[in-house]
């Protein structure tokens, strides 16, 4: 776990008008994340909302979330009253989630004192070239950013410096108090950090669940300086198998591509057939159908995935053996 993603919650004055101090009243709705991911799987969470949790439950495992971006599926599981791990190798999204969960009505004032002070392209930009100080401050910045930034993408170059330019059709829509303090309330048994895939996926063992959504070969991959590789997407399915073999249900979303799925003949395989869209511009997008491996199929509600995709689920045996502890 990373130290500098502990939050310091700064000094602020507060208004009283502004900001409640009681949470409101939360549900088990799945809540909102506060980002916005390219690929996010929150379409997922009805399809693993029921089984998961009571899965978990049973075994007293945890809900792993290595890739996490926006956190949809670990912040679904966590409305569920799932413990969960939450990790990614990009700090800023998880500071983001760090401060929601420490500190949910400083985080939201905070971050309306930054929209107050101004939402424009100028505003943006003086704001991308800044560096706060503090872990809480970098998680107001990444959130207004995020907010505000080209079809809310999360883009850094080689340095690690955010640079998606500003988005000029941005809703410029800010989360709610009643949003941050959901989040918050999702959060609340869950570990929060940033980390490299690898250190993550070795935590799973017996009776936990992995979900692992790693991004795709050939689409928007530069959310970290770091990027991600074709041999990334090789070692993450050793790492995944390794898990499956420690006793850990694994669900990996992914393209149904033949050469991501060699990597995965020790397990099912859920052909989805929807459409996956990545890219800025109409005309540059990439469409393909995606595909769920796993290697527990039972834990996946087909019925609910049918109903999603319009169309029922086909769902192949593994093609080698599935790994067993």
């Amino acid at each position: 776990m990373t130290d500098d993603l502990e939050v310091v919650t700064e000094t602020t004055q507060l208004v009283a008008s502004k900001v409640s101090w009681f949470p409101p009243a939360l549900s088990t709705d799945p809540p909102t994340p506060l980002i916005k991911m390219p690929g996010s799987k929150r379409w997922l969470c009805p399809a693993l909302q029921h089984t998961i949790p009571k899965y978990l439950a049973q075994t007293e495992g945890r809900f792993f979330e290595p890739f996490a971006g926006s956190a949809a599926l670990a912040l679904c599981m966590g409305a569920r009253g799932c413990k969960t791990v939450i990790s990614d190798a990009n700090a800023d999204l998880m500071r983001i989630l760090a401060a929601a969960k420490a500190s949910p009505a400083d985080y939201w004032h905070a971050l309306e004192q930054w929209v107050a002070q101004g939402i424009e392209e100028a505003d943006y930009l003086a704001a991308r070239g800044f560096a706060p100080a503090t872990a809480f401050s970098q998680a107001v910045r990444a959130l207004y950013l995020a907010r505000l930034s080209f079809n809310g993408l999360w883009r850094v170059n080689s340095s690690g410096g955010f640079n998606v330019p500003y988005g000029k059709a941005a809703t410029r829509a800010f989360p709610s108090l009643e949003a941050v303090y959901a989040v918050s309330k999702a959060l609340e048994t869950a570990e929060v950090y940033s980390a490299n895939f690898q250190q993550t996926i070795a935590q799973a063992g017996p009776g936990d669940v992995l979900f692992a959504d790693p991004p795709y070969l050939g689409t928007f991959t530069a959310y970290t300086a770091a990027g991600f590789t074709e041999l990334d997407t090789a070692e993450t399915a050793v790492y995944l198998k390794q898990a499956a073999k420690r006793g850990a249900v694994v669900i990996v979303t992914s393209p149904q591509d033949p050469a991501v799925a060699v990597h995965y003949e020790w397990a099912y395989n859920i052909a989805l057939g929807k459409r996956h869209i990545v890219a800025a511009k109409a005309e540059a997008r990439v469409t393909y159908p995606e595909a769920i491996y796993t290697n527990e199929p039972d834990l996946v509600d087909l019925a609910a995935l049918g109903a999603y995709l319009d169309a029922t689920p086909v769902v192949d045996e593994p093609e080698g053996n599935v790994p067993t502890d």
